[in-house]
């Protein structure tokens, strides 16, 4: 029995026993540990895509703006471009008529 008692210690009270193994695992759970300085990283990270995210949306937003700007001034010139040739046939219709 007396051997089982040290056996049994050691696996739970030994440099590699037990407790040891279940308080290294608690370490790396820490404020300062390993894995909360990963999942800080990792929020980090995502806080930089979300802000490049933004600021390409309002470049494409910007972008489309403009687009659509330059897309309304050419139907503008195209209708007047249009007046003008309907005028001009007119003319050189009223001239043959005469």
């Amino acid at each position: 029995f007396a051997d089982s008692f040290n056996d049994v210690e050691s696996f739970l009270l030994g440099n590699d026993g037990l407790f040891a193994r279940i308080s290294g695992a608690l370490d790396l759970l820490e404020e300062n540990g390993p894995v909360e300085s990963a999942k800080a990283r990792a929020e980090f990270s995502i806080e930089e895509i979300d802000e490049t995210i933004s600021a390409k949306e309002r470049r494409l937003e910007s972008t489309e703006a403009g687009l659509r700007r330059q897309y309304s001034a050419l139907e503008t010139l195209l209708s007047q471009l249009n007046s003008q040739s309907n005028y001009l046939a007119s003319l050189l219709g009223a001239g043959q008529n005469s």
